[in-house]
């Protein structure tokens, strides 16, 4: 009989499609990246003894390793081309040293015969961090 519907007949759904239940679509959890050591830019002292002041917003990349990488700064409010140099060294510099637990995306879903697999696998992530210098009572203040 054309065009009936019958047990025989009625197409599987694709794989990692939905079915009765939603039983075979996959579910993705992640946990997001965990600080484990940021330290400060430190002030660079030709720019503190000239008492300027700057903030950037920093957007970088916490790599599945744990490290850190710069990607874009964007000045909030830019020091003098002077100092410029002086406050992305510094910046370079701290990011080197930050460590981080990376993302992780967790990836389960239901096989076929009922059992359960999962995956784990670290990802990149990017972040932003906003990071003043100012001079506060003769002193270099990094926040």
């Amino acid at each position: 009989m054309q065009g009936q519907v019958t047990a025989e007949n009625v197409p599987a759904p694709p794989r990692g499609g939905k079915s009765s239940g939603d039983r075979t679509l996959p579910r993705i959890a992640e946990t997001r990246p965990q600080v484990l050591h940021q330290p400060l830019p430190a002030y660079p002292p030709q720019a503190m003894d000239a008492q300027v002041s700057c903030e950037i917003r920093l957007m970088y990349h916490v790599e599945t390793d744990g490290s850190a990488a710069a990607v874009r700064f964007n000045w909030v409010l830019r020091p003098p081309d002077t100092y410029l140099k002086a406050f992305e060294a510094a910046i370079l510099e701290a990011i080197s040293e930050w460590k981080f637990k990376p993302a992780i995306r967790h990836l389960t879903r239901q096989m076929p015969d009922g059992s359960v697999d999962t995956e784990t696998q670290a990802v990149t992530r990017s972040k932003w961090i906003i990071i003043r210098f100012q001079v506060v009572d003769g002193q270099g203040v990094t926040e």
